[in-house]
């Protein structure tokens, strides 16, 4: 069977039939010749209150309230992009697909994909092939703002086009790609943590509609566990570190091109962010942590004592910063938590996903293998469609979903 997928069913074959039949307006979608299905789930964010543009807000949780947040400053040739976040109905209300395919057993893997994502088809023969390979449902969900969370007009090519060029002053790697987070980030590096907050809430409301056996399809004592991807193999680390309501307890995640600290991370890139923009985000959290977020109330009541779970994102912000409190926690979790790098990933480097995941004195036993290829890879895109290259990207990608799968089951 293996031999018959590497051969007929390459990794450029599956991409491209399921990219061209995968539409997310439809409620299921079947692709016989791959003996899979592709449902699609509304989905209702509950965390509108927490985003940013509010007047008042308040934690539910301690019936704290806080100061109102002044706006920064935003010129109306980018008002586009900064419309109140909690406003965007996009991101509050959403569908999300579940992939099965045939013989699916009871379990589900949850994929969470990387930064400045704007469609699922990088991520569908991913989650094609593990479900194949685990005979587990794999639910694609999308980051707050992302994929379809994000308003149309931020892929708008002419619009960004524009705004990317207004941001050339003084900077690189700017393109109409990244011209809408990139703008949004360095307005307010204070989205990268909310943004965060309202997809760790809504991940936790997940969980609980699976245990309830809400989701049509998916059996409520299904094994959870996940597939992270760059920013999402970080923020699966931060969710595995507070595990809410200990839903987690007995999950595995596969951390893929991630797992290191923010501030090892280098994301400026055409596709990820401009140079300005990751700039703004690394100053922003590496004053406020120097600073305890001393003048950051809102920010400093959600990473503080009151939310034991929440609060480990800051854990993972500086690598020398609270360093003790990351490893000891780590430590408890490394027998459900596998890496995988590659040799030339320069977004996510591979050392620094060791010196994170192993610790500084190498004593955290969580696995970190690092691959290399032998075609034009790279952080941002990994396994790549072209004909020239399909044989040797086949097996790359069979080999990277099979460790994936191996350890997922």
């Amino acid at each position: 069977m293996e031999k018959y997928n590497t051969v007929f069913k390459g990794y450029s074959h599956i991409y491209e039939q399921l990219k061209k039949s995968f539409d997310p307006h439809k409620s299921i979608i079947s692709f016989p010749d791959l003996e899979t299905t592709i449902t699609m789930h509304p989905f209702i964010s509950d965390a509108r209150s927490i985003l940013p543009g509010l007047e008042v807000y308040e934690c539910e949780h301690h019936g704290t309230v806080f100061n109102k947040e002044e706006p920064h400053h935003v010129t109306e040739d980018l008002l586009p992009l900064h419309a109140p976040d909690w406003s965007i109905e996009n991101n509050i209300h959403f569908s999300y697909p579940i992939i099965s395919g045939r013989d699916a057993s009871n379990g589900v893997i949850i994929m969470l994909h990387g930064l400045n994502e704007k469609k699922w088809d990088k991520y569908l023969p991913w989650a094609y092939k593990l479900a194949e390979l685990t005979r587990k449902q794999v639910i694609l969900f999308p980051i707050a703002f992302h994929m379809n969370r994000a308003p149309e007009e931020w892929s708008d090519k002419k619009m960004m086009q524009l705004t990317a060029e207004m941001r050339e002053h003084d900077n690189v790697n700017t393109s109409f790609v990244n011209a809408a987070i990139s703008s949004r980030i360095e307005q307010n590096p204070q989205r990268f943590f909310w943004s965060g907050l309202q997809t760790f809430l809504d991940i936790h409301k997940l969980l609980k509609n699976i245990r309830s056996g809400s989701i049509a399809g998916v059996d409520k004592d299904a094994s959870i566990d996940f597939f992270g991807y760059s920013i999402g193999a970080f923020f699966s680390t931060i969710l595995f570190m507070a595990n809410p309501d200990d839903l987690l307890g007995e999950s595995r995640l596969f951390a893929f091109c991630g797992g290191t600290t923010m501030d090892r991370m280098y994301p400026s890139s055409r596709y990820i962010l401009d140079y300005n923009a990751s700039l703004a985000l690394h100053d922003f959290f590496a004053k406020k942590i120097n600073n305890d977020f001393a003048d950051e109330e809102r920010l400093l009541h959600y990473l503080g004592d009151q939310h034991t779970g929440e609060s480990y994102f800051k854990t993972m912000l500086l690598y020398h910063h609270y360093i003790d409190e990351r490893e000891a926690r780590l430590k408890e979790i490394q027998n459900r938590v596998k890496a995988l790098s590659l040799k030339n990933d320069t977004v996510i480097p591979p050392v620094e996903i060791l010196n994170a995941l192993n610790g500084r004195y190498r004593d955290i036993q969580i696995p970190v293998e690092i691959m290399d290829f032998d075609y034009p890879y790279s952080h941002v895109a990994p396994f790549i469609s072209m004909p020239k290259y399909d044989k040797q990207v086949t097996a790359a990608f069979d080999e990277v979903m099979r460790r994936a799968a191996t350890f997922l089951n």
